[in-house]
């Protein structure tokens, strides 16, 4: 066991004062944006059924389930990319049936303005037909689109014949028929020419041709719990989107009269203020609080910023000639991070590397089994690199990915995918090592890991909070002398998606001019690593926290114990309200290693990371 460090902490009299200065009262914003790192929700209507915690009285419209609406155009029609629905989920073993419940509110979409596509696999094309032609296990023609919900039940077996197969990438038919029902995910996109606005509630699958065992389903997405469909997948789906397509969540309508209640069974807790995401006539709203979901306050005027202690519900009073919609309340303290301002410190002695590009590989394609048993997988400790747009502009050479976009069309884009064998966890930062050549930049890069939205670097990619990743010029700290630049990207700050199971996936795009190179992308920790951190001032060896000096020579402030179990290499020391303090009389005294100045002298000399 390492020995216990004893710091001695020296000043010259007559040096500074520390001086203690209370806060001022902080004025309440006058919005705030729902920020998930501090806040917390308290009612979203979210939910398929909200009655557990959610009722009214009077002229009160509790809205209806979130669902995904698209409105489509000609020049969007007839490409499964272009989708208004699409989803990589596992259905190897057959699907039996596709079942969607939607609706065509305008009226202006009919079945055979639609196609399912199916997929059997990343080495077969997508296999469209239209719903017109669909049918299900009664084999009855599917309902006719209409405003209202339906149920559609599209039974593979009876809607395909035994001659309709996949066709590989080549265009040439493969043994796979299209109705074993065995699918790697679906395509629902519009008809070549075809407009019009669909709207869809939810997609699942089921064994069941008539849908009446409701244990049987395996939802697909149900468009809960998130803003855009990636999000809303089922968490065993690979990915998720949607070209055009909106998440219309539930709001909650009140007329004159109509007062809604939102109680549950638990407080707010530490949060002093409600927020709600409220519109209308709010003037005409009022609200009152419980604190034990029975009694409720006189009902005051609304405001949007609701002063709260300990409270288990609201409720909403609506007297007025219009309405009001609510669609959220939501708990806060207005904590936000302070906006960095300086790169951060990367800890080179604790990386992990992705990919050095060291094992070269000039074939970069879209065909999965091609490139998850190429030889270079293995030394390179990858399951594959691959490319499902532009591959033939990709390669590793020289020990780097070369993205050549020097010839690509102005709204093309190169792909290139890749998944290590060594999954990362607990890391805060990805780095890149990169440069460009003949205007290469990061306008038009953006990655993900494999799920999430694909975050761009035009302002999306944060090196820090607020601090956007400095670019290929003297901007950024790091560099080196033969014209390469590190990006350093703040996973968190970036908003990126990290899986549940670790980062294995790197899912990047590129779309602009120029060569873009990358030498080497790996993982890394700051060197101030707060999860790591020991305050170094407990109760038995407090920190003298204000200092008066008196008479000449020094002072005593004080000592802190310092186990470093950690193999900590460095010390952060943080004070305050001393403007005119002179640090270079500062000093700190380690019983076995010295002693250390804030300026340069022979006993010894405190560096900078």
């Amino acid at each position: 066991m390492s020995k216990i460090k004893k710091i001695l902490i020296f000043v010259l009299a007559g040096f500074f004062a520390l001086l203690l200065v209370p806060k001022a009262a902080a004025a309440i914003p006058e919005e705030r944006e729902f920020n998930p790192k501090y806040d917390a929700v308290f009612e979203d209507f979210d939910r398929a059924d909200i009655s557990d915690t959610v009722n009214s009285t009077g002229d009160v419209d509790l809205g209806e389930k979130p669902y995904l609406s698209v409105t489509f155009t000609a020049e969007d029609s007839g490409n499964p990319e272009d989708a208004i629905f699409k989803q990589g989920q596992s259905g190897e073993t057959g699907v039996g049936n596709i079942v969607l419940i939607m609706r065509a509110p305008s009226g202006d979409v009919s079945l055979d303005e639609l196609v399912l596509g199916t997929r059997y696999s990343d080495n077969h094309q997508v296999y469209g037909k239209s719903f017109a032609d669909l049918v299900d296990g009664n084999l009855d023609a599917l309902p006719a689109l209409s405003a209202e919900w339906q149920k559609y039940i599209v039974n593979f077996a009876n809607s395909y014949e035994d001659d309709e197969v996949y066709l590989d990438k080549s265009g040439n038919p493969t043994t796979a028929k299209v109705n074993s029902g065995s699918i790697l995910g679906m395509h629902i996109y519009a008809a070549e020419n075809a407009e019009g606005t669909i709207e869809i509630q939810s997609v699942y699958t089921t064994m069941d041709d008539t849908d009446n065992n409701q244990t049987v389903r395996v939802i697909w997405n149900d468009f809960l719990g998130a803003d855009t469909v990636d999000k809303t997948k089922n968490p065993v789906a690979w990915w998720a989107g949607s070209s055009k397509g909106i998440i219309q969540k539930r709001a909650v309508t009140i007329e004159d009269g109509g007062i809604l209640n939102v109680v549950k069974t638990t407080s707010t807790g530490k949060y002093q203020y409600a927020i709600v995401e409220a519109e209308g006539d709010l003037e005409n709203l009022s609200v009152a609080t419980t604190t034990d979901g029975e009694a409720w306050s006189f009902y005051t005027e609304f405001s949007y910023a609701i002063p709260i202690d300990e409270v288990k519900g609201f409720s909403f009073k609506y007297e007025g000639e219009s309405n009001v919609v609510i669609r959220k309340i939501f708990l806060t303290n207005f904590q936000e991070d302070a906006v960095a301002s300086k790169y951060p410190y990367i800890d080179p002695a604790t990386t992990q590397k992705f990919d050095d590009f060291n094992i070269r590989q000039s074939n970069i394609t879209d065909n999965y089994e091609d490139m998850s048993t190429a030889p270079q997988m293995e030394p390179a400790n990858l399951y594959y690199r691959i490319s499902y747009n532009n591959g033939n502009l990709l390669e590793v050479k020289d020990g780097a990915l070369v993205i050549d976009a020097s010839e690509l069309a102005a709204q093309d884009y190169i792909n290139y995918k890749s998944e290590t064998r060594t999954p990362v966890v607990g890391y805060s930062y990805l780095v890149f090592k990169m440069k460009g050549e003949d205007g290469a930049n990061l306008e038009g890069f953006r990655f993900n890991f494999g799920s999430g939205n694909h975050v761009w670097g035009n302002g999306g990619l944060l090196s820090d909070v607020g601090l956007p990743i400095a670019g290929f010029d003297q901007s950024n700290p790091y560099r080196t002398e033969d014209g390469w630049y590190y990006i350093v990207v703040n996973i968190d700050a970036s908003g990126l998606v990290i899986p549940e199971t670790g980062i294995a996936t790197l899912d990047m795009y590129y779309s602009g001019t120029g060569k873009l190179y990358i030498d080497e992308i790996f993982f890394a920790n700051d060197l101030f690593d707060d999860k790591t951190s020991i305050k170094l001032d407990d109760e038995g060896s407090p920190m003298i926290k204000k200092f008066e000096p008196e008479g000449d020579g020094y002072a005593y402030l004080g000592y802190v114990y310092a186990n470093n179990y950690l193999n900590h290499r460095y010390l952060k020391v943080t004070f305050k309200d001393a403007e005119e303090a002179d640090l270079s009389q500062l000093r700190f005294e380690f019983n076995n290693g010295g002693t250390f100045w804030f300026s340069e002298n022979a006993e010894g000399t405190f560096l900078t990371a």
